[in-house]
């Protein structure tokens, strides 16, 4: 860029904020939000990672390989259908204008995507298990599928939060899903459950961190299903879709390893691996 140019350029952005006083402390207000933000996620994804290693050290000791083995193969397609039960509108409404109609339009397509992407999964649960040789994996897909379901509930909520740079919310809501997980599934191990122990486990964070977005998010949402127009379910998808599909790439990308390891090799093989890998 010229001298000239840029002071030019310069001189523009002073006659903004000449116009708009408050522009430099919105910006200022930003940077701190931002950097909270920062602070905040950090902190969850360090706490998370340290409970869920000391959940797994636990389960490990209380549930036999091949039963940790079978839950395994039983999340490796609910781990990819979960990055798209919400049909994208955690992306888009961070992107989007939010408004009533907006809001209305995205929970409509989570819904109604949780509850597709979770039937399918459960009707073919048993082709899943045909596909690991494995026919115990069946009744625990079906019953992981309900997990897909709780994460469109809450996707709307945590976008919201996540657009009103609300991290310290979700970092409490991160944090309590994985002790919410933690605990449940050490509890029922200790009674003698298995595989259902895990399950359970699962579910019931999924659950708890659903109840905890739709309670901190900031602002009711409105609930009107109905009162919602053409050009913003389009909006939504439009962009959502896309953005979807590339999240279900890049974790094909990374994930791909557990359909391998579970197909040719086993349950309990797969078990030692995703305990080594978390």
């Amino acid at each position: 860029m010229a001298p000239g140019e840029q002071k030019a350029e310069i001189d523009e952005g002073d006659r903004v904020l000449a116009m708009h006083p408050g522009a430099e402390e919105s910006r200022t207000s930003l940077r701190r939000s931002g950097a909270s933000g920062v602070v905040w996620q950090g902190m969850a994804y360090a706490a998370g990672k340290l409970v869920v290693a000391g959940t797994t050290v636990a389960l490990a000791h209380l549930v036999a390989p091949n039963e940790f083995g079978l839950v395994a193969l039983a999340t490796v397609f609910i781990t990819f259908a979960d990055v798209v039960a919400d049909g994208g509108v955690a992306q888009a409404l961070v992107f989007l204008e939010r408004n009533r109609r907006t809001t209305r339009s995205a929970l409509l397509v989570s819904l109604c995507a949780g509850l597709g992407l979770a039937g399918l999964v459960a009707l073919t649960a048993p082709a899943i298990a045909d596909f690991f040789r494995s026919p115990d994996v069946t009744n625990l897909v079906r019953a992981l599928s309900v997990v897909l379901l709780l994460g469109s509930i809450s996707s709307v909520p945590e976008a919201l939060l996540r657009r009103s740079l609300k991290y310290r919310q979700l970092a409490s809501a991160s944090v309590l899903r994985a002790v919410v997980t933690g605990v449940v599934g050490i509890g029922l191990a200790l009674t003698g459950l298995q595989a259902w122990a895990l399950v359970l486990g699962t579910i019931a964070g999924a659950a708890s961190y659903a109840v905890a977005t739709w309670l901190m998010v900031p602002g009711q949402i409105d609930l009107k299903l109905w009162a919602l127009g053409r050009n913003d379910l389009a909006a939504i998808l439009r962009f959502g879709l896309p953005a979807a599909g590339g999240i279900l790439l890049s974790r094909l990308i990374f994930d791909l390893d557990y359909l391998v390891v579970g197909r040719r090799i086993g349950s309990e093989a797969l078990a030692y691996y995703s305990i080594a890998f978390r």
